[in-house]
């Protein structure tokens, strides 16, 4: 395996092309050809993703002796992120696996500047339609398939149980970034809906998100809301870190931000996802076209709580509560 770093230099770039095992693609799989394929990471929320995802290509029968993963991660924006695809794809691997809005945005972006059929899949993406990634559910129209998180709907359903959880909730602190991935709309309408007030902030990047929400007045009743973006998941450690210290409620989008320490999260089972888009790349691998694959919303979804981050933060969580929660962390 191969691993490039978001801001290597263009050397690394080019030890990565140079490194890569190329094998034609003719449509037909077989127990004895090899594969590359490159993994567009998206650290820290999506991490989970692929580390299952690698496991269930084995499974599937990839092991690694057949596979060659040339393995990077976005950079901090679009531009810088097909900057650094641009070679890998110029060298012509079997498949590419991303993992988030901008990754699979950027990997889009350079096949069709390259006029390159290469297939793309996407673990995570959320309102792949909406944000321009594919032309329906039924059929990409591109070289594109993969699995949404249905966030932009999820986002919703995450203030019904906060309300559950913490009834004395007053406000909701939220910053966001992509109106299609964040599920704002849906925010505006639920949050008066349980008696919520919704304090929104539209932010650029990353270092807007964490100076709004480390500078916002807070009051008793509040809770911050993780935005379910690009920029949100970048943000999650420091967020994280930031609502410890503030002794604040921070929900979060899925099991892997309450891992982290998030005190709450409801979302897709990510490990499921990654079942399912290994599935994707087994039939692509063997001749399907991406575009006769069609777009797949998320099997499962889970509710977390991280006890330890309750007793920091001095909140009791109701008994009734905990019977829906599938994920207790610190594990046992």
């Amino acid at each position: 395996m191969i691993i490039l770093g978001a801001i290597g230099a263009a050397a690394a770039i080019l030890i990565g092309v140079t490194a890569f095992i190329l094998f034609p693609r003719d449509g037909q799989s077989s127990p004895t050809r090899s594969y590359t394929i490159v993994v567009v990471r998206n650290p820290p929320s999506l991490d989970i993703v692929w580390s299952r995802a690698h496991r269930y290509l084995e499974d599937a029968g990839y092991p690694d002796a057949r596979m060659q993963y040339v393995v990077t991660e976005v950079a901090t924006d679009l531009d810088s992120t097909k900057r650094l695809l641009k070679p890998l794809v110029e060298a012509k691997p079997d498949l590419i696996y991303t993992m988030g809005i901008l990754a699979t945005r950027a990997a889009k972006e350079v096949t069709e500047e390259a006029r390159s059929d290469i297939p793309i899949v996407f673990a995570v993406a959320s309102d792949p339609v909406g944000s321009g990634l594919v032309k329906s559910f039924q059929s990409s129209g591109n070289n594109l398939t993969g699995i949404t998180p249905s966030n932009q709907i999820v986002a919703s359903k995450r203030l019904e149980f906060v309300k559950e959880m913490l009834p004395d909730t007053k406000r909701i602190i939220y910053a966001w970034n992509d109106k299609n991935t964040s599920g704002i709309e849906g925010l505006r309408t639920t949050a008066p809906s349980l008696g919520l007030t919704l304090v929104e902030e539209e932010v650029a990047d990353v270092g807007a998100m964490v100076a709004f929400l480390e500078s916002f007045a807070y009051k008793k009743g509040d809770v911050i809301l993780r935005a379910s973006d690009a920029i949100g998941g970048g943000a999650v450690n420091t967020l994280i870190a930031l609502a410890i210290e503030k002794r604040l409620p921070l929900v979060g989008t899925h099991s892997g931000d309450v891992a982290r320490g998030a005190l709450m999260s409801y979302g897709a089972d990510y490990e499921a996802i990654s079942r399912q888009s290994v599935r994707m790349v087994d039939a692509i691998l063997k001749g399907t076209k991406p575009a006769d694959i069609p777009i797949e919303e998320a099997e499962s979804f889970e509710l977390a709580v991280n006890t330890d981050t309750a007793e920091k933060i001095s909140v009791g969580i109701p008994a009734s509560f905990m019977t829906n929660v599938k994920h207790v962390y610190p594990e046992e």
